[in-house]
């Protein structure tokens, strides 16, 4: 009798049910959370199981186990945790013009979400931030004539709050005069950057399985764009005027090449006459299972 089958048995088959009941509206929101609460349970039970290995009788130690197993799926339903639906909060995140200040640097650390950043705004930094789980936690700075503007998303989901529908939202407009240096840190979320009319230096996108909607500018001579993703989908657009430089790493993705003509030399896509133009373009993208699809506008 091999007590560990036993154990992962009659475990996968509660979880199993648990799910089932659950999905059918028969078991409280609340459940588990109430079960994660005999989490220490896990490590009697695999103490238990390693002894037993050793003892000439183990119906007794496998009729404990499957109590300590069973017991907490009975509380989990008998007295769940009390459930409560975290409302959507929206705020204001407007960093005023500074005439002083002639280089931004913005940064935003965010889980899952929806991320849109575009050009066109009067301040430095305008728009809104929405979320039923999550707050913004927002930190600027300043040294010399540079701006820092941080934004950080940390849960604010607690013990006894469950969100059926998670939800965050940011977005935000950029001032057309200023250099930005971008840095975006996000989970599986869905990006929507329009910089075509933004003075981009600098671009740096770390982010999981998301969906990336990038179009950029000419307004700056030299921009430098860094994409690291999981498995994505990733549009980009850029500008005929601009020459461009594409360097991949990702075998498994998915490239397309959409009315731009380019010369690939040793994995490195170029466009014809890269080297003479006044405006340039190099781009990095790093991608799991990718579809990667480059225009030009």
């Amino acid at each position: 009798m091999n007590t560990s089958n036993i154990i992962w048995g009659i475990t996968l088959i509660f979880l199993g049910l648990s799910i089932i009941a659950s999905k059918s509206g028969y078991l409280s929101p609340g459940f588990w959370l109430r079960l994660l609460d005999f989490w220490p349970l896990i490590f009697i039970i695999i103490g238990l199981s390693i002894i037993s290995k050793s003892a000439k009788k183990k119906l007794p130690f496998i009729l404990i186990i499957i109590g300590l197993i069973v017991v907490p799926f009975i509380v989990a339903i008998v007295n769940p945790v009390p459930y409560v639906e975290q409302r959507e909060v929206r705020e204001d995140i407007t960093v005023p013009f500074d005439h002083s200040i002639e280089e931004v640097y913005l940064s935003i650390d965010g889980g899952a979400g929806n991320f849109k950043i575009s050009g066109g705004g009067k301040d430095i930094s305008s728009g809104n931030f929405s979320s039923n789980y999550a707050r913004l936690i927002k930190d600027t700075s300043k040294v010399g004539k540079r701006l820092s503007i941080n934004y950080k998303t940390e849960g604010i989901l607690k013990r006894d709050v469950i969100v059926r529908n998670v939800k965050t939202e940011m977005e935000l407009l950029l001032s057309d005069t200023i250099p930005y240096t971008v840095n975006l840190k996000i989970g599986a979320s869905s990006l929507d950057l329009d910089f075509s009319s933004v003075i981009v230096k600098e671009l740096k996108v770390d982010g999981g399985a998301s969906s990336i909607n990038l179009k950029l500018g000419n307004k700056s001579p030299l921009q430098y764009v860094s994409i690291k993703a999981g498995a994505s989908d990733i549009d980009i657009r850029i500008p005929k005027d601009c020459g461009v430089r594409i360097k991949f790493d990702g075998g498994l993705s998915s490239k397309k090449f959409h009315n731009i003509d380019f010369v690939e030399e040793d994995k490195i896509y170029k466009t014809r006459g890269y080297e003479f133009s006044d405006k340039k373009i190099e781009i990095d993208i790093s991608a799991g299972v990718s579809n990667i699809d480059i225009y030009e506008y």
